[in-house]
């Protein structure tokens, strides 16, 4: 429980097998397949939510670094050709990150 955080409900996110995972990288070029982790992020999103709102409350990007020694990315989309925006403790550590 890294800086007093429990990751728990999170754990159990292991996907594939080794193999399968080497086999993906040599084959198509990377370890996890994004098809695996949408439904996971569709059906988890209120416990990521509430478990980063309990657990680290509003507070900067950087701070939010410091105390769990992980990295929270937050991605803006904009449409039209438009660059994406990533906001995370190296981008934008002064940010500060507040929950609803």
């Amino acid at each position: 429980m890294p800086g007093g955080v429990d990751l728990s409900p999170l754990s159990h996110s292991e996907q594939g097998t080794r193999l399968r995972r080497l086999r993906r990288l040599f084959t198509e070029g990377h370890l996890f397949d994004v098809r695996y982790f949408l439904p996971i992020i569709s059906t988890y999103r209120s416990v990521i939510s509430s478990l980063v709102k309990k657990q680290l409350g509003d507070m900067t990007f950087s701070e939010a670094y410091e105390k769990t020694r992980r990295v929270l990315n937050v991605i803006i989309p904009f449409e039209g050709g438009r660059r994406s925006i990533l906001m995370n403790f190296l981008t934008t550590p002064n940010v500060v990150y507040l929950h609803n």
